[in-house]
């Protein structure tokens, strides 16, 4: 593990040996004002404890935090342009933390609206339970109720629901925290934009353990290969992510996205998705934005650990290949390049053309020998003595405190997971009767064995009531070793043919983040909050692997000659991100008119640098030399000589880029409230430049291939929304956005992942599309946990970039600009606790979420597609996700049922002749148990999840066929709440 990354799990360790140590004097008093019907914080309120001298004011993030000695206490919150009110029953023990969020109403003459936030603020009040029932809330929830958000988006009503004081009502005290599903559906509620969320409680009680998996059970929402979010049937080109709202490096070699699959949702707070475009937002906004925030700042000391195991019917206890004896703890493995292989091509020289000599190839040959099967067993995959596969296993730590005004997280998490799957894969092609006709015809099996650690630090400073500081980070590391075995017919060959292969891979992201807040109250009427933040990402994807590939001769498989048999690979990739801005709110209030205009400036740099080295052990002789057995018995010293098997690079001119991305951006914005109309609109200008150089590392007299994609874009957008009442929304947004392409669409690096396959190379002509989007939803909120929706949405793309095909001497995919295309569907949601039917239904939840989605994109002229007009790739025609929760409240039990289906998709298009391949409709079913145990206090809880139980066949059908099933897994986790 590389040292800079040790310094967040040292403080990790640091802090849960001292911090728990340290006494706390007296009770606090903390929680967040925020305003009734904008939905934004009150900063610079004062709260004043009647009967004391004691008072203190909200700081930048709407958020309280004063001490008192213990009592039973009146708080007064006021602030000039609100009215006045009074939170009754404030209990303030030694050593404890009051905790509760308040509504301030605005004082203006806009009696329509304040009425509207006053009937809201005293429903959500109405529906609060009473004192002796709060603990029942707790173990509903899943969480201490005692916490509280200081985030700068804060809800308003979204603390009503959670506890608020208005006026003279007295509730109970409960939760303002940001992290429930309640506070992110009120957040959502009075959001400017179309937007959907999952909370870190709610991915508690699903079955994903990572923010892909978690991500799926939101509306309009798809995941392909468990990584790739696509959002409205949109491919994951279409979509972006930030991290605590900087953009993330990815590690991918060949998409744009950042996989999810690398976060663990143990280390997230939420994740949103915005769906209408903002100008505050990236400009490169088609799908959707998915906005992920790690672990926020408890108000009190918390200390939790969790340990956990998995069973898998298709791996555990069964025979598991394992590279090389398996993972290290922290996923260490592999066989990366060795060191004495020079930076020069290794070729051998003659008299007319520059090279090593016989004996240095014979030595780079043995450097180069290794390990190229699991465990070096013999040959033959399913009678190979391996070992079986242990269960999967996981464990996490979280310790997080605030001392004064410094205020910190820290979280690790660890899984080892194996995973053994069974495939078959046939690849298809045209007969001269314009028939399909089998090409090749493989039995796959697959064994992977991964590491996922994580560790996030987050710190946060108060520099007085209305300045703020925090520094964010995240690391997280993803490691995989495989071992892949095939057998079947190969046309080519016309022969049985059998392939070994093993690899590793690595992947790593970092993210460090500085930001600050500061508030000046004096600036205008209303004040204005200054915004700044800077970040820099990095990630790094190394992976390496070798391949043998036998055919059959006289009744015995022998090894080929052909270009990926004896086949090394070296793949590096780093890919840095410099990310930076500064925003300006000043905010009015004028009448019956509230708001606020804003306006920034950002920067963008991303850096890549990418190669990769490939070798061929070639025969040169093989007198003496049986090429039967397994390549761990070939690739031997006795057999690599100068007349025998040498080593040979076949490193292509287009095999290392360079690539860099460099956007300066500038917008202003408006947002603005007039009775029951919400309007906010802006203008968004970047500039940018993307540039990949492609060349020979070995030559430096080639000629460079150099891509370069400028544009300046103005980018405008616009929404309303009207309030039909307090509780129900009534949305519309349209926008002009662009899409850009990605630095491996552009660079001309060519890959084949199976032989027979089809390979891919990107094209240095492509060019930027411009998307527009229309919007528009209506949104219900019968109440804190409810909400009914619909939505209907329409984009036009001008330029879009597709993958397709090209006929070379093989068959081969690249990406074009097409001429055009249309995404158009809709939404349906339903979220509802039965109460509202008969009380004895009270403990039951229903969540229910329906997508459809229609695209058509014209590929304009192209002999070669068998389909010029078809959906986009990977757009599913639906998506649904139903979610039946049984939590009777006095047992400390919640149990949820958790299907998931996503309709026909197109995975690749088909040329000469093929047809289109598509995914069939595929449905999982999970069942997830969570039960709160008596003894040892009221920390320890137990869950039971079983994922996957229908086990339905993944199948692709069309010019290729491949199908599998990925098994039933059990698991069993225990959560230990310390303090």
């Amino acid at each position: 593990m590389n040292i800079r990354n040790i310094g967040p799990l040292a403080l990790l360790c640091v802090s849960i040996i001292l911090f728990p140590a340290i006494a706390i004097a007296g009770g606090t008093i903390t929680g967040v004002v925020i305003d009734g019907f904008t939905g934004q914080p009150v900063r610079g309120a004062t709260l004043t404890v009647e009967g004391t001298d004691i008072s203190f004011p909200t700081g930048v993030g709407g958020d309280f935090r004063g001490e008192a000695p213990p009592g039973t206490y009146t708080v007064i919150v006021s602030k000039d342009g609100f009215e006045p009110n009074k939170v009754t029953d404030v209990v303030v023990t030694d050593g404890s933390n009051a905790d509760f969020a308040v509504v301030l109403l605005p004082s203006t003459d806009a009696p329509v609206a304040m009425a509207d936030a006053e009937v809201a603020v005293r429903e959500a009040a109405d529906e609060i339970v009473p004192e002796d029932e709060s603990e029942q809330v707790e173990d509903l929830a899943g969480a201490p109720a005692a916490t509280s958000s200081i985030d700068t988006g804060s809800e308003v009503n979204s603390a009503a629901d959670s506890g608020v004081f208005v006026g003279e009502i007295t509730v109970e005290a409960a939760a303002a925290d940001e992290s429930t599903e309640q506070a992110l559906l009120v957040q959502r509620k009075q959001a400017a934009e179309i937007s959907d969320a999952i909370s870190k409680q709610e991915m508690s009680r699903n079955a994903g353990g990572d923010a892909a998996g978690a991500l799926q059970r939101v509306t309009g929402i798809s995941v392909q290969d468990d990584k790739y979010v696509y959002v409205r049937g949109l491919g994951e080109r279409y979509s972006n992510t930030t991290l605590n709202g900087s953009k993330l490096p990815t590690t991918e070699f060949d998409k744009k996205v950042v996989p999810l699959d690398l976060f663990p949702t143990k280390l997230l707070d939420n994740v949103r998705v915005s769906k209408s475009y903002t100008p505050d937002q990236s400009g490169d906004f088609v799908a959707g934005l998915v906005e992920i925030e790690t672990l926020d700042f408890p108000t009190s000391p918390t200390l939790e650990i969790g340990i956990g195991g998995k069973t898998n019917s298709n791996t555990t206890g069964d025979a598991f290949g394992r590279y090389l004896g398996g993972l290290s703890f922290f996923g260490d493995g592999g066989q990366g390049l060795p060191a004495s292989i020079p930076d020069e091509k290794l070729v051998r020289g003659n008299a007319f053309k520059p090279g090593f000599g016989p004996e240095e190839m014979q030595q780079f040959g043995w450097d180069l020998i290794g390990a190229w099967t699991a465990e070096n067993t013999a040959k033959g995959y399913v009678d190979s003595p391996y070992p079986n596969a242990s269960p999967s296993s996981d464990f996490n730590l979280t310790y997080g405190d605030t001392f004064g005004n410094f205020g910190m997280v820290l979280s690790a998490t660890h899984a080892h997971s194996f995973y053994h799957q069974d495939e078959e894969q046939i690849y298809y092609s045209v007969s001269n009767g314009n028939e399909l006709a089998v090409m090749n015809d493989y039995d796959m099996a697959t064994d992977s064995e991964g590491v996922r650690a994580g560790l996030v630090g987050n710190f946060s400073l108060k520099l007085g009531q209305n300045h703020k500081l925090e520094l964010r980070t995240i690391y997280t590391r993803d490691s995989k070793a495989g071992n892949r075995y095939f057998e079947g017919f190969n046309r080519d060959q016309s022969t049985s043919v059998s392939d070994y292969r093993i690899d590793y891979k690595q992947e790593e992201v970092g993210s460090y983040q500085l930001s600050g807040e500061h508030f000046f109250e004096k600036i205008g009427q209303s004040g204005g909050l200054l915004e700044w933040r800077g970040s820099y990402g990095q990630a790094n994807n190394t992976w390496n692997l070798r391949d043998s590939f036998y055919k059959l001769e006289n009744g015995e498989m022998v090894l080929t000659a052909e270009s990926q048999s004896g086949f090394l690979l070296y793949n590096d990739l780093a890919d840095d991100i410099v990310d930076g801005g500064a925003d300006w709110t000043q905010f009015f209030m004028s009448g019956e008119i509230f708001g606020s205009v804003k306006g920034g400036v950002a920067f963008y740099n991303r850096e890549r640098d990418f190669s990769s080295r490939r070798f061929r052990f070639t025969f040169r002789g093989l007198q003496g030399i049986d090429l039967t057995p397994v390549p761990d018995d070939i690739f031997i010293e006795d057999n690599i000589r100068p007349d025998g098997l040498e080593i040979k690079e076949e490193t292509r001119p287009t095999d290392t880029y360079s690539a860099s991305h460099d956007l300066g951006a500038a917008y202003l914005m408006a947002d603005a409230t007039i009775g029951k109309w919400r309007f906010n609109g802006g203008l968004r200008y970047e500039d940018s430049e993307i540039v990949v150089t492609t060349f020979d590392p070995f030559s430096v007299d080639s000629q460079t291939i150099e891509s370069r994609v400028t544009d300046g874009e103005i980018m405008p957008a616009l929404s309303a929304t009207y309030r039909l009442n307090s509780n129900t929304n009534l949305r519309a947004a349209v926008s002009r956005t662009v899409n850009r392409p990605e630095f491996r669409e552009l660079a001309p690096f060519e890959w084949t992942d199976v032989m027979g396959g089809q390979s891919a190379r990107g094209n240095p002509l492509l060019e930027t599309a411009k998307i527009s989007s229309f919007d528009l939803r209506w949104e219900w909120f019968p109440d804190q946990f409810g909400v009914i929706a619909a939505s209907v949405f329409y984009k036009d793309f001008s330029n879009p970039i597709e993958r397709t095909l090209l006929l070379a001497v093989e068959l081969q995919s690249t990406w074009i600009n097409t001429p055009g295309a249309t995404n158009i569907g809709a939404e349906l949601e339903f979220r509802r606790d039965l109460g509202f039917i008969a009380d004895a239904l009270s403990p039951f939840m229903v969540q229910l979420n329906y997508t459809y989605v229609d695209s058509e994109i014209d590929i304009g002229e192209n002999p070669i597609l068998t389909s010029t007009s078809r959906p986009l790739v990977g757009q599913p025609d639906y998506a649904f996700n139903a979610v039946l929760e049984w939590a009777p409240p006095r047992w400390g039990t919640a149990v949820r049922l958790l299907y998931n289906s996503k309709g026909e998709t197109l995975h690749q298009a088909g040329g000469v002749g093929l047809p289109d391949v598509y995914q069939k409709p595929y449905s999982t079913l999970d069942l997830v148990w969570k039960q709160r145990l008596g003894f040892l206090g009221d920390g320890l809880s137990l869950s039971i999840t079983a994922s996957n139980l229908t086990d339905e066949k993944y199948e692709l059908t069309g010019g290729f066929e491949q199908r599998y099933q990925r098994g039933r897994s059990f698991g069993l986790g225990v959560t230990y709440t310390v303090f």
